[in-house]
């Protein structure tokens, strides 16, 4: 029996999010290939402050972090998802008011079409 395996490379962007993220028209934006699986977390380093600031990333089909709360520091454990087709993933701040804060976010995927190399096993 054949075994192989495709070795994927992996993309990592890292998007710095800030009080001027906030609002639409401001969201800061990631472009995924499609076919394309995406894993996404946060890490919130200094509390927003303003009216009820939440962290949002999305491609519009899968929500990977869901207006969490950033008036609190910490780890914000997201998701994982599959794009059919190319995507946009936005990552954005909601509510209003805010002058302080940061927090990163972390898109992460790998596609069929990154191939770095074949295994295979004979057994």
């Amino acid at each position: 029996m054949n075994k192989v395996r495709d070795f994927q490379k992996k993309r990592t962007v890292l998007v710095e999010v800030t009080a001027a993220n906030q609002g639409t028209g401001n969201e800061a934006i990631v472009d995924v290939p499609g076919g394309s699986f995406v894993t996404v977390r946060a890490h919130k380093v200094s509390a927003f402050d303003g009216t009820t600031p939440t962290l949002t990333v999305s491609d519009g089909t899968n929500t990977y972090i869901s207006a969490n709360d950033l008036l609190a520091t910490g780890s914000v454990a997201g998701s994982t998802g599959f794009v059919d087709t190319n995507a946009t993933v936005s990552v954005s701040v909601g509510g209003s008011g805010s002058t302080t804060g940061l927090a990163y976010v972390e898109v992460e995927y790998s596609n069929t079409g990154m191939s770095d190399g074949v295994y295979t096993h004979e057994g």
